[in-house]
């Protein structure tokens, strides 16, 4: 009996082997199990295919270049008196504004006092005119404009907090050079919120405006 139940088992593997033999295996470049699931990335396909970044100029012509695609920006250097602070604060400021348009501009300043300094951020409106216009002369030469900013005092503040400046004046425009305008003016304003640096001031400030 253990004979017979051994010589069919022989037989059967045997039919199984043959059975199996006259498969073809599957093409390991046509089956879909054998590929890479992400085989793209190692192909440099599109997924995860990486781009390059913008590289930064090299040369002093290609800075130049950069720096002249840049439009409607202005500087603003200034000089500005206290009139009712204690005690009195004399000193130099400067804004970089962003020129949206004719009539909005924002941007960041700096205001040194000596012992006292903060940095500004500064939105302001302006209005171009052109008071001549009804004689024939349309360039906009006069430019009254407010100014509305928060300060951040960075050195000799008694306080912390948040400055408010806000301010009047007016710019006249005296010629255009080097691819922009040239101004001068003046304003009044006033800061709130700087401890004993609170107060009115008046400013005397020129300007150049690129690409006006």
């Amino acid at each position: 009996m253990k004979n017979k139940l051994l010589l069919a088992a022989l037989l059967c593997a045997g039919n199984c082997l043959a059975d199996t033999s006259t498969m073809s295996p599957l093409p390991l470049g046509e089956d879909q199990y054998w590929k890479p699931r992400f085989a793209s990335l190692e192909r440099g396909g599109d997924v995860g295919q990486s781009t390059n970044a913008p590289a930064l100029p090299t040369t002093a012509s290609g800075w130049a270049e950069l720096v002249g695609s840049f439009t409607n920006i202005g500087l603003t250097i200034g000089y500005q008196h206290g009139i009712s602070t204690q005690p009195v604060r004399n000193g130099v400021v400067a804004l970089v504004l962003y020129n949206f348009s004719d009539n909005v501009g924002a941007g960041l300043g700096v205001q040194y006092f000596g012992s006292f300094q903060q940095v500004t951020a500064t939105i302001q409106l302006q209005l171009p005119i052109a008071p001549l216009a009804s004689l024939g002369y349309t360039n906009k030469f006069l430019v009254p404009w407010t100014t509305t900013a928060v300060g951040a005092p960075i050195a000799g503040s008694s306080t912390s907090s948040p400055i408010a400046i806000t301010g009047g004046g007016l710019d006249v425009v005296i010629g255009h050079v080097f691819g922009g305008r040239f101004f001068g003016g003046g304003g009044y304003g006033n800061e709130v919120g700087a401890g004993k640096q609170s107060g009115s001031f008046i400013l005397a400030n020129v300007g150049w405006e690129y690409k006006f």
